[in-house]
């Protein structure tokens, strides 16, 4: 088990999870947060791509709005919203961040300031899909190495 007291976010673009330790006990979830507007391409919509004029040849097409992305990061900064408040309570807690690549990469853009001073350790991979148990097995190998 985590020796000391640590406060863990695992999330990824649909799912994230606020979890606690004390000491030796077990993970604890404490808030779960899920991106219901995480919608399909179609559903979301999406038209043809916009072309801008050009008076000395052809036009050329402007990329589209990615919605996905969009979606994306609206429900990080969310997430990252509530960690923050949940971290600023448990002050002497440390932090462990483990999500995918992108969304960690946001998870950093929107807690940069907050967690400066923190002892942060970040794990770029997706376990949202597994149970607690088998998260809290992951984190005490990764934190033990």
């Amino acid at each position: 088990m985590l020796d000391t007291s640590h406060i863990i976010l695992v999330c990824d673009a649909k799912r994230g999870l606020i979890m606690r330790n004390q000491g030796n006990q077990p993970l604890h979830l404490e808030q779960e947060f899920h991106n219901d507007l995480a919608a399909t391409s179609h559903q979301l919509g999406s038209s043809p791509p916009g072309r801008t004029s050009n008076k000395v040849g052809p036009g050329s097409a402007v990329a589209t709005t990615n919605y996905h992305d969009q979606e994306k990061m609206r429900f990080i900064q969310t997430l990252a919203k509530s960690f923050i408040a949940y971290a600023q309570a448990h002050i002497d807690a440390a932090i462990i961040m483990i999500a995918p690549p992108k969304s960690l990469a946001l998870l950093r853009q929107a807690t940069a300031v907050d967690f400066k001073h923190r002892n942060v350790t970040e794990i770029n991979k997706d376990i949202t899909k597994n149970t607690i148990e088998d998260m809290n097995h992951f984190i005490n190998k990764m934190i033990k190495k």
